[in-house]
């Protein structure tokens, strides 16, 4: 295969692209809460769901 490169070189190149795919889709995904985080304002948390009753009509038979 290539003998110019060595393991030790291949896997410092291949640890440093999944450490940046992983930061930039963090960033990405994450980036209001980060800027919130970096304001100091407080984060909003996401709404609970309360389980509702759901009539026996809805379900099929």
């Amino acid at each position: 295969m290539f003998k110019s490169i060595s393991w030790q070189e291949y896997l410092f190149v291949i640890g440093s692209v999944a450490a940046g795919y992983y930061v930039v889709a963090i960033a990405i995904l994450y980036s209001k809460d980060i800027l919130f985080k970096l304001k100091g304002a407080p984060v909003s948390k996401a709404k609970s769901h309360e389980p509702t009753a759901i009539s026996k009509d809805k379900f099929m038979v």
